[in-house]
């Protein structure tokens, strides 16, 4: 990645309670040629979401998940998340 040519692009999307969603596009560079990536933000509650990268070769035509993880929210002893 040629860090004076990088792009990115933040698109928001919001609805109400889970409904919440964010999707952050960039341009990169992978073996010579130029992808996608996008980083997506979906289900979000006070307590929890869940966040996917994926990669696009044709454009954002379609696109490749290879990465998927599930935060929660954390409670301590005393009940008080952190």
């Amino acid at each position: 990645m040629n860090p004076g040519h990088h792009l990115l692009i933040c698109l928001i999307l919001g609805g109400a309670g889970a409904l919440f969603r964010g999707d952050f596009f960039a341009q990169e560079s992978f073996n010579g040629r130029a992808i996608y990536t996008r980083n997506s933000f979906s289900n979000i509650t006070p307590d929890s979401c869940r966040f996917e990268q994926a990669f696009s070769d044709d454009g954002g035509k379609t696109w490749e998940t290879n990465w998927v993880m599930t935060f929660a929210r954390v409670k301590g002893k005393s009940g008080q998340a952190h």
